[in-house]
Parts: C-alpha cells; sequence; structure tokens
C-alpha cells in the first residue's frame, strides 16, 4: 500500500524533477534530469527515468505532472510549451502507458497557487466558491516549490477530487 504517497514531476526548459511526499507533506526523495528541450522524445525519457527511479524505491498512489505552457481542460495535452518542443502532445497518455497508477498533467503556475492556497501563504485566505474553479470533478495533484540559492525543496500532494478549502 502506497500510504498516501504521491509523485510530482515539474518539467520545465532545463530540468525534470520530481519528489515523492507523504500526506503531511514530507518529501521523501528527489530525482532530477537535464530536460532536452528541443526532443519531444528525449524529453518523455527523461521524464520516465525519473519516475521510475523514484517509484523503484516508493509505491505512489498516483502521479501529478506540471509544465510551463497551455494545458488541455481534461489535464492530459499540452497544447502549448514556450520552452519545449511539445505542440499538442498527449503527455497523460504517453506517461501513463509506463505506469500503472492514475496521471494528470497540469499547468505548472496553476498547481503552485493551489498549493500556495493549500500550504503556504494563502493557507488562511477563504478561498472562492467552488463554481468558479470550474475543475469541482476532476482530481488535482499539485505542488509547492520555494527555490532557494543552493536547494530546491518541493511540496507534492494529492489533493481530493473536490476542490475544498481549509
Amino acid at each position: 500500500m502506497a500510504d498516501g504517497l504521491t509523485l510530482g514531476v515539474d518539467i520545465g526548459g532545463t530540468k525534470v524533477l520530481g519528489g515523492v511526499v507523504d500526506v503531511d507533506g514530507t518529501v521523501l526523495a528527489q530525482a532530477r534530469r537535464e530536460t532536452p528541450a528541443d526532443d519531444t522524445t528525449r524529453t518523455l525519457e527523461r521524464i520516465v527515468e525519473v519516475i521510475a527511479e523514484l517509484t523503484a524505491v516508493y509505491e505512489v498512489e498516483a502521479i501529478g505532472i506540471g509544465a510551463a505552457g497551455w494545458i488541455d481542460a481534461k489535464r492530459s495535452t499540452v497544447l502549448f510549451a514556450p520552452n519545449l518542443a511539445w505542440r499538442n502532445e498527449p503527455l497523460r497518455e504517453e506517461v501513463a502507458r509506463h505506469v500503472s497508477v492514475p496521471v494528470v498533467v497540469e499547468n505548472d503556475a496553476n498547481v503552485a497557487a493551489w498549493a500556495e492556497f493549500q500550504y503556504g501563504a494563502a493557507v488562511f485566505q477563504v478561498p472562492p466558491p467552488l463554481s468558479d474553479w470550474k475543475t469541482s470533478s476532476r482530481p488535482m495533484y499539485t505542488w509547492l516549490a520555494f527555490e532557494g540559492s543552493t536547494t530546491s525543496v518541493w511540496l507534492y500532494q494529492a489533493c481530493a477530487p473536490t476542490l475544498s478549502g481549509p
């Protein structure tokens, strides 16, 4: 049993960074690879490598992938990524072929904002009505990143299928 462990993967123009966390937000492990931004096949290979490295040690319940760019409403396809060669890239489908847990793809800024609301400075703010989120029936996997000068601490957490406030 995965005991609520989730794996988040941040895909940028220079790196693929993954992390496993528990339900309390404790980061248990990280893995990183360089991103071959101009090659979609090699980028997918790096994502799968990061996931394989982390899931070889930890059993996770879900994988959330964040990427800078436009993501479709089904949270599956990267329509356009400014720093990667992705154009209508079926990322969720491609990654799901390599794993046996749910996978979701989301814009990195959206998930950072949601994580800030759940765990960061916005945690005590009153949320907007669920009807305003327009995502209440879909699961979301989120993370929050604090970038320091020498370290990056990533917090990844699987959220309930229905978004809710504190």
